[in-house]
């Protein structure tokens, strides 16, 4: 829709009633501006909360620095994530465990540059360590190094 089309349409009206038609844009603007206020609210709390949550961890860590204490191991906020050297390296894409087989599947592995597929690494609480992958490719790209695994299927070494 054009704007200016609207305008010339409705100028007769806008002329014969002034106050009313600045008084409407003037609600929407108010409408609108509201609005806005009321959706970014919800996020702009969630995104201080994290702040929060940040610098309070931030405190925690200085102190057991300073207690001489070791840094807590790696909680990572994605599920499917690979743990190597308390660091996150890869992430497993469509897991299934075969606790009873003592197995974990997987369409596939993507892994960091740090990720090294030989060794054992941690998932969901478990040593794991690959057994068999039907390919194995690396890339070199612009976005860094990484390895990727694809039909994977890890033993698990220690619960």
């Amino acid at each position: 829709m054009d704007i200016v089309a609207i305008l010339q349409e409705n100028w007769a009206v806008i002329e014969g009633a002034p106050l009313a038609a600045f008084l409407l844009v003037l609600l929407g603007a108010v409408a609108g501006y509201w609005l806005s206020g009321r959706i970014y609210a919800g996020s702009d709390g969630a995104l201080r909360d994290r702040l929060a949550h940040k610098d309070e961890r931030i405190s925690e860590l200085e102190k057991r620095l300073a207690d001489g204490v070791s840094a807590p191991q790696v909680v990572p906020d994605e599920p499917d994530a690979i743990i190597q050297g308390e660091r996150v390296v890869g992430k497993m894409i469509a897991p299934r465990l075969e606790l009873g087989e003592g197995r974990v599947y997987a369409n596939a592995i993507r892994g960091d540059e740090n990720f090294n597929p030989d060794a054992v690494f941690r998932f969901r609480g478990r040593q794991l360590s690959v057994e068999k992958a039907d390919a194995r490719m690396e890339s070199k790209g612009a976005f860094g190094r990484g390895t990727a695994l694809s039909n994977v299927v890890c033993k698990v070494v220690e619960t």
